[in-house]
C-alpha cells in the first residue's frame, strides 16, 4: 500500500492509501481513505467460497496494523524530539549566560 494526497476533486487534500500497482490494468483497485483507518472503521469482510478471507481483506488488515504501529512510533518520536528541543534550548541559554559571565569577570579583572 502507498499513501497519496488527493490534489483535486471532492477529496482534495485528503490522504488515502492504495495499491502500488494501481496504474496496471490487472490491479486490485483497493483504495482506503486515511480517515477510515484512523476512526477504526471495520472493513466489510470479504469471504470466498472456502470461507477464507480474500487477499484484499488480508492486505487491508495488514496495512491497518502497520498504520497503527507506525502512528504509535511517530507519536513516541515526536515526544522525544520535543524533549530534545527543550534540552537544546536550555543548553544554549546556559552557554550564552556562561559566556556573558566570563566576559563580565574578564572586564572586571582588567579594570
Amino acid at each position: 500500500m502507498v499513501s497519496f494526497h488527493c490534489k483535486n476533486g471532492a477529496n482534495k487534500g485528503r490522504l488515502f492509501w492504495r495499491c502500488p500497482y494501481w496504474q496496471i490494468h490487472e490491479t486490485c483497485n483497493l483504495v482506503i481513505l486515511n480517515e477510515d483507518l484512523e476512526e477504526g472503521k471495520d472493513v466489510e469482510e470479504a469471504v470466498n467460497e472456502d470461507g477464507k478471507k480474500t487477499k484484499d481483506l488480508e492486505a487491508v488488515e495488514i496495512w491497518k496494523e502497520f498504520y497503527e504501529t507506525s502512528n504509535k512510533k511517530n507519536k513516541k518520536l515526536e515526544k522525544n524530539l520535543k524533549s530534545e528541543e527543550f534540552a537544546g534550548k536550555w543548553k544554549l541559554i546556559l552557554i550564552v549566560f556562561s559566556f556573558m559571565l566570563n566576559m563580565h569577570l574578564i572586564m572586571k579583572c582588567d579594570g
